[in-house]
């Protein structure tokens, strides 16, 4: 069967990751033999091993360098290729390089690729090109990953930036104070614990022993600190102020600041990690996607909910937290406006431990973030903060074995027996308690 043309292909967005997974399901479905526009791109620093079939139809697993394989896009040995890579550094260049030959980049998500790999293969660059090559013949099953824009790229250099700074500020913040403890500067001098409260304790110093012989070296090393302090507080606000300019252009973001708790800086975070909502199919897709659930242990009949689960985004995750804990402690501490009554349920609840309230709470932000991008309207705490309270849930389906068995719950339940829907109970004793015979 003769190979479709490439103008088959330029009038789907090849960066949406739905309309993506179509044309490869559809191409794999209408040739006999798609292996032969399958491309597997193992990427490195120097050296892309490639694995595909030439011209005779002949297994092919060559290691070019970069000129080499921009060479080997503009004489391909068929058109167009689907080229697939893994989601790694260089993946967004190369795909952008791609499509400009007239080929189709496929990103493949990571993990999906390490749990593909043959037991007992080794680990090397052409075993990895053989198995991203045959992952394409998944089609609708192949997990992709999202091709980031040159704006996007920027945004998350400066988030890293960001973060890296505030790490540097906190390091020489608590080397001073460690330092102005040894040499017997107690009292206000040890609570230097931020950027601003240092250098208040550096120059106090200075200005209180600038005279004494004694302190001279101590003097010289406290100023270096200072320097550098100052530095790194320009530059983190150097960055606030980038950050805060491409969060006023961002649409999603500026939607997703409407929500209780997303300020401007984790909504744009939020906003290049979603990129789009479309291939969320439920608001619990998208909190499963960020790892804002539970890890739960146990066996059994006996499942211990614990920690939050460590799948996510690391930085999200960290920031959801501190933005729940700003909203939690909302109107208890400081004449603000009152908390939902939710969330005043939510973290009332004395049976509960803190971080499972928090995680519990950062679940439902990231649901009322799902609803405000899929209407594409702001936020309605008229709506949004009735929903999940407990009064809600007070008739639960008895399949629930921390239910209340109220009678509408044995209606229903002798409404299933009579469909033949059996719902699964633990032992005989449940289903006495709902007046069904075992």
């Amino acid at each position: 069967m003769a190979a479709p043309s490439n103008q088959n292909y330029t009038v789907f967005n090849t960066q949406n990751v739905n309309d993506l997974r179509e044309i490869l399901e559809n191409f794999n479905d209408s040739l006999l033999d798609s292996r032969l526009y399958h491309v597997g791109v193992d990427l490195a620093a120097r050296v892309y091993q490639v694995c595909y079939f030439d011209e005779n139809g002949q297994d092919q697993n060559i290691c070019y360098s970069k000129e080499q394989f921009t060479h080997f896009l503009e004489n391909p040995p068929r058109k167009p290729l689907f080229i697939a890579m893994e989601g790694c550094s260089g993946c967004n260049y190369w795909a952008d390089v791609i499509e400009s030959y007239g080929h189709i980049p496929v990103i493949i998500n990571a993990k999906f690729i390490k749990n593909m790999k043959r037991r007992g293969s080794n680990k090397d660059d052409k075993n990895d090109a053989l198995t991203i090559r045959k992952a394409l013949r998944c089609g609708e099953d192949l997990p992709l990953s999202l091709r980031h824009s040159q704006t996007d790229m920027v945004i998350k250099a400066l988030f890293s930036s960001y973060e890296q700074t505030i790490k540097d500020v906190t390091k020489i913040c608590n080397i001073t104070r460690g330092y102005l403890i040894d040499i017997g500067e107690y009292g206000e001098h040890d609570s230097c614990t931020t950027g601003e409260m240092a250098i208040k304790c550096i120059r106090a110093f200075i200005e209180g022993h600038i005279h004494d012989p004694r302190f001279k070296d101590h003097i010289a090393y406290l100023q270096i600190n200072l320097k550098k302090l100052q530095q790194s507080l320009e530059l983190l606000d150097q960055y606030t102020q980038e950050l805060e300019k491409h969060a006023d252009r961002n649409e999603m973001c500026k939607l997703i600041q409407t929500v209780p708790g997303m300020g401007k800086l984790i909504a744009l975070l939020m906003a290049v990690i979603i990129k789009d909502i479309s291939r969320f199919k439920s608001a619990r897709a998208l909190q499963a996607f960020f790892g804002i659930v539970t890890a739960h242990t146990g066996s059994g009949n006996k499942i211990v909910p614990g920690r939050m689960s460590i799948k996510g985004d690391p930085l999200f995750k960290k920031w959801i937290y501190q933005a729940v804990l700003a909203i939690a402690h909302k109107g208890r501490y400081k004449n603000l406006k009152p908390r939902s009554q939710w969330l005043i349920d939510t973290f009332d609840e004395s049976s509960t431990a803190f971080k499972l309230k928090v995680i519990k709470a950062a679940a439902k932000i990231i649901r009322n973030v799902y609803g405000v991008l899929k209407s594409g309207k702001g936020y309605d705490p008229e709506i949004n903060d009735s929903l999940g309270s407990n009064k809600a849930r007070t008739n639960r389906h008895p399949n629930n074995s921390k239910s209340s068995y109220n009678q509408d719950g044995i209606n229903q339940f002798n409404h299933d027996v009579n469909k033949k829907k059996l719902p699964s109970f633990d032992n005989a004793t449940e289903l006495q308690k709902l007046g069904a015979t075992a």
